[in-house]
């Protein structure tokens, strides 16, 4: 069998992983991304956060309320703002409302909202999703094998995705 060939393979189907499909989509065009995730579906545990209803920002976000790396945090922060987040939100169809200390919710305070826009806009896209995926990476020289226990990973460059008898074969991965 060949291979399947899409520009950008996403490892992990949660919150960051279908943001990051749905911004590979709208660049790439429609139909040039592969979501993989290993649970039963995409974007299970979005549903939980917040106490399920999903807050998505703050709009008092500051490097000052975060600890570690000051240099990582000022350059994610300084790449993507309070108004960015909203201006995505809006453009999948979401409306928000913010409440107490800064805490941006839907505004139906459910964390479905998010997940269901986000996947809307996969399909929308043409973002292809596999699901339930126990998978193996090929490298040039060495496997990655993801296992919900543990992933053991070895610097080379990457190639392939397979899983049993389908194989993709990709430009970048994430």
């Amino acid at each position: 069998m060949g291979y399947m060939k899409t520009n950008t393979a996403v490892i992990g189907g949660g919150a960051s992983g279908l943001t990051a499909a749905v911004g590979c989509s709208r660049l790439s065009g429609k139909g040039s991304v592969l979501i993989i995730e290993k649970q039963q579906r995409t974007g299970r545990k979005l549903l939980a956060s917040g106490n399920g209803r999903c807050n998505i920002t703050n709009s008092g976000i500051s490097e000052k309320r975060y600890h570690g790396d000051k240099e990582i945090i000022r350059s994610v922060l300084s790449g993507h703002s309070y108004e960015d987040m909203c201006v995505f939100m809006r453009s999948l169809g979401v409306l928000l409302r913010e409440e107490s200390e800064g805490r941006v919710y839907p505004y139906s305070n459910q964390a479905s909202t998010i997940l269901d826009a986000l996947r809307n806009e996969c399909e929308r896209l043409g973002a292809e999703e596999k699901a339930a995926y126990a998978l193996f990476l090929k490298l040039q020289e060495a496997y990655i094998r993801c296992r919900p226990s543990r992933v053991t990973v070895k610097p080379v460059s990457l190639t392939q995705i397979s899983h049993f008898s389908q194989k993709y074969q990709y430009h970048r991965i994430l």
